[in-house]
């Protein structure tokens, strides 16, 4: 046996309990070699661990890094559906393109996504603490729920001033993960308690918010004009983006937009949506071709991909698709 190298021992030492739990409950006791109950601390090696076990430790520990137990630890961690994992927890949709260093993206995207994490003056001692461990799915489930209560809690403190609503976030629940989650589990209460004044909201500025999601209330801000969502993080909107009818101008340039929803086509009333500077964004839903008329304001290099039947899609439905430049706007067609 050789010794456990980096911090992965005592990760799995840790996981003893639910890894033994497991095996009594499904697994035959007898598939698990003896060795695996008798291990010291920090110490695992090629003891011949099941599929099944080995998956239960790698879904819990297992992290796009250099170090590795044995060949069978190696082996298992390099499978698709453990990086498949990793990066849904990113909201990495573009998963099922696969480019060929798409590992090597989904490795960079979570150092992006500690990073974006460590700058945000709410993180707690707690949250930096759990930044500084090995990355696991775990743990990116855990910071995933407190980025998603964080940006909750700062749209939720928007829409208080706008409303002059003095039930605003208790930000002594800062201090801590847990507390956060349980201030921002609040949020679709509040909204619907003051629905009536929400909806007669027409401008929501959240640019430069360093927000990585939106909650599903925003849908309930039917009477928006104009929702700017520029110089953020966010990778997704919520399905629910759709309820927004009244929206006439949608800007969510410089974000890091990897997809947008269909549910884009159900904003009859759009007139512009500014799209540029979202390098991952190579694809346009073709529900945003039936809001006519439209204009779409994107990178050149993303128009440069689309499919000519888009492109020709576009200028029969009067959509108007504009290449923004620093100093330089082009009507593309």
């Amino acid at each position: 046996m050789e010794p456990a190298q980096g911090t992965r021992g005592p990760q799995l030492q840790a996981l003893r309990p639910q890894i033994t739990s497991m095996s009594q409950a499904s697994i035959s006791r007898s598939a698990i070699p003896p060795s695996f109950f008798d291990q010291p601390p920090g110490v695992w090696g090629d003891i011949g661990f099941p599929d099944e076990v080995l998956g239960l430790i790698l879904s819990m520990s297992a992290s796009p890094n250099t170090f590795r137990v044995s060949k069978k630890f190696l082996s298992v961690e390099n499978r698709d559906e453990i990086w498949e994992g990793m990066a849904k927890r990113l909201d990495w949709l573009y998963i099922s393109a696969k480019p060929g260093n798409w590992k090597d993206e989904v490795r960079k995207s979570c150092t992006q996504y500690v990073k974006s994490i460590a700058s945000l003056k709410e993180a707690s001692p707690d949250v930096i603490k759990l930044l500084k461990t090995e990355l696991s799915i775990e743990t990116m489930n855990i910071l995933r729920e407190w980025r998603s209560a964080r940006d909750t809690l700062v749209i939720w403190t928007e829409l208080a001033r706008l409303i002059s609503n003095s039930d605003i976030p208790n930000k002594e629940s800062y201090n801590n993960l847990e507390g956060m989650v349980t201030q921002a589990a609040k949020f679709s209460q509040w909204v619907a308690t003051n629905i009536d004044a929400l909806v007669l909201i027409e401008t929501l500025n959240l640019r430069e918010n360093n927000l990585a999601t939106l909650p599903p209330e925003i849908g309930g801000l039917t009477g928006l004009t104009e929702l700017n969502l520029s110089q953020n993080q966010i990778m997704t909107l919520p399905p629910e983006i759709g309820n927004l009818v009244m929206l006439e101008i949608l800007s969510l340039q410089y974000n890091l937009l990897v997809a947008l929803p269909p549910e884009i086509g159900r904003l009859a009333g759009l007139e512009n949506i500014f799209i540029h500077n979202n390098e991952r964004l190579t694809a346009l839903p073709l529900a945003i071709f039936d809001i006519p008329p439209l204009g779409v304001h994107l990178d050149f290099e993303l128009f440069e991909v689309l499919p000519q039947e888009i492109r020709d899609r576009a200028k029969e439905k009067g959509i108007l698709l504009f290449s923004l430049k620093p100093k330089n706007k082009k009507l593309l067609q």
